[in-house]
């Protein structure tokens, strides 16, 4: 039984030991420091200056703030535009004045397909179906292979390839719930009897069981899981990583996907 360590890869630690606030953490700190921050400062011009504060000014401000926090922090653009959009996108909202049971339903429906990405620092990326072509072209149909595919999602990666080479034995191991749910009922209806999908951290699985190990992840795993493919996987099996390369230790074979500059990338143990 896989076990699961939510609250140790909420908090990762470096290697001097020290807690890593997980970015999702740290842009939803900047929104409410910064709330607070605009509201003083926004109160105390009003009553000093009995100027009037408009709404409109606060947004803004807030925007602004929020923005330039994340930007003197060095989180990754993308962040600064979320920061400065996120006031903006709550005055949308409310101006809307729907059912507020209707934002309860899309925050678990999101939360449950992207909420894993606050633990495992993996966004959602689903696997193209080019990288299925390129990776079945990878295989010795004349083998029974065990393959692994860390972070399965949907299972598109998995019932590809279940397609191609039903004699293989398939595990795919997922985090986020409703991902999982999906390609967990996906293998039963299919009676996909050499599928199985298992729910957790691919660092609770033992590598050392399958012959191919593929993933498309994050460059912020890399690092790790590379670590964990070299103590656990056994000489001549083979890592797969589809786009994301490790630092250090050059490719195997290098195929690239398509007219697109994005490769898949092959290591051998």
């Amino acid at each position: 039984m896989l076990k699961f360590r939510f609250l140790f890869d909420l908090f990762k630690l470096t290697p001097d030991r020290r807690p890593v606030i997980p970015v999702t953490l740290v842009a939803l700190l900047i929104q409410l420091i910064c709330f607070f921050l605009v509201l003083v400062s926004v109160n105390l011009i009003h009553r000093t200056l009995n100027v009037p504060i408009y709404p409109l000014y606060f947004v803004i401000a807030l925007s602004c703030a929020a923005s330039l926090a994340a930007c003197i922090l060095r989180l990754d653009w993308w962040w600064c535009v979320i920061e400065a959009l996120f006031p903006w996108l709550v005055c949308l909202a409310t101006s809307l004045q729907l059912n507020p049971q209707l934002y309860l339903i899309l925050f678990l429906l999101l939360f449950a397909i992207c909420g894993a990405t606050l633990f495992s620092r993996v966004p959602y990326y689903p696997s193209p179906e080019r990288a299925v072509e390129m990776l079945a072209q990878q295989l010795s149909p004349e083998k029974s292979l065990a393959v692994l595919d860390v972070g399965s999602g949907f299972g598109g990666v998995l019932f590809g390839l279940a397609e191609k080479f039903p004699r293989f034995r398939y595990a795919g191991i997922e985090l986020a719930l409703f991902p999982f749910i999906v390609s967990w009922c996906r293998a039963k209806l299919r009676r996909e009897t050499n599928v199985r999908i298992h729910f957790g951290n691919y660092e609770e699985i033992d590598l050392a069981a399958f012959d191919v190990v593929y993933a498309y992840l994050s460059p912020v795993v890399m690092s790790d899981l590379w670590g964990k493919v070299q103590q656990e996987m056994l000489p001549g099996t083979i890592f797969i990583s589809y786009e994301f390369v490790v630092h250090g230790r050059k490719p195997d074979f290098a195929i690239q996907c398509g007219y697109e500059e994005i490769y898949l990338y092959g290591w051998k143990m």
